[in-house]
């Protein structure tokens, strides 16, 4: 078996004795991503939200599989729920942008890349997602001052 299976398997044993835990549902989403099992990160996903409905990591892994199957419509309106739950999430405005960066919704994009700008001032995030964004628009100049 490989690494990856044999992965899988503790993992899915781990979740048959606690099916709730954070910890476990984070890993089994890195491994399903890993193994880029849409299915299974959709359902594990699923999980995090029921059981941790506060936390971002269900929203942003959901998404995150949505904008794999290229489901643009599916991972907004996963991201929208996940936003209102945890509007100043770094991780779920980064998706936010992946999400319309991938779909070719650039404005939109900026949106939120202008928002990590505005909650994480001192981090890089903003500005470089911001820039690409102001590339992607042909709108250079912006882009220059954002770096």
């Amino acid at each position: 078996m490989s690494l990856q299976g044999n992965a899988e398997k503790f993992i899915e044993a781990g979740l048959s004795e606690v099916p709730a835990d954070l910890k476990l549902l984070v890993i089994a989403n890195s491994i399903y991503c890993e193994i880029n099992d849409c299915d299974k990160r959709l359902l594990n996903a699923t999980a995090l939200i029921k059981n941790h409905s506060g936390r971002w990591q269900g929203y942003g892994f959901s998404a995150e599989a949505y904008i794999a199957l290229k489901l643009y419509d599916d991972a907004e309106r996963c991201i929208e729920r996940g936003l209102n739950k945890c509007p100043s999430s770094l991780r779920l405005l980064i998706v936010a942008n992946d999400i319309y960066r991938a779909s070719r919704d650039y404005e939109k994009g900026l949106q939120y890349s202008k928002s990590l700008i505005a909650y994480f001032p001192g981090k890089w995030y903003g500005y470089g997602l911001s820039s690409q964004n102001f590339v992607s628009l042909d709108r250079l100049d912006e882009a220059v001052l954002q770096v």
